[in-house]
């Protein structure tokens, strides 16, 4: 990642106007397609919340492996909604599966993408077709 080539920038729709998912997805997919028209512009993509920033979404995971634990001792996450580009926006390399991609629009099944450190340690090896059960933590 390199950051003096990154511009970050925070939006917040009116639920006046952008009621539904479906106002908000077409809006965010209309800003993307702008957005990466840009002549000097490589990539452009959304996030839910930039990690490590202003915005915190910590929740408990759980893997097949996990199985009866206790919530109190499952790992905290931070999950995130992406579109796609997202990591080749960051220059973050993918090690294995796929970006993500058109495929995995709103209504389609959820997939995810991990680090090397959580699959090594939830599953002590690839991630690639396993599963993960995410619990919301409300403070």
């Amino acid at each position: 990642m390199q950051p003096d080539t990154l511009l970050t920038f925070h939006l917040s729709l009116s639920p006046n106007y952008y009621a539904n998912s479906q106002q908000r997805e077409i809006f965010y997919t209309r800003l993307l397609e702008r957005l990466r028209s840009v002549p000097v512009a490589a990539e452009a993509s959304a996030v839910s919340g930039l990690p490590y920033s202003f915005y915190e979404n910590d929740q408990k995971a759980m893997s097949d492996q996990s199985a009866g634990s206790r919530l109190s001792d499952l790992p905290t996450v931070m999950q995130e909604s992406v579109s796609e580009g997202y990591f080749r926006a960051l220059r973050l390399p993918l090690r294995e599966g796929r970006f993500f991609d058109q495929r995995d629009a709103a209504t389609a099944p959820a997939v995810g993408i991990v680090s090397e450190s959580m699959a090594r340690r939830f599953w002590r090896r690839t991630a690639r077709g396993l599963s993960l059960r995410i619990w919301q933590l409300h403070y």
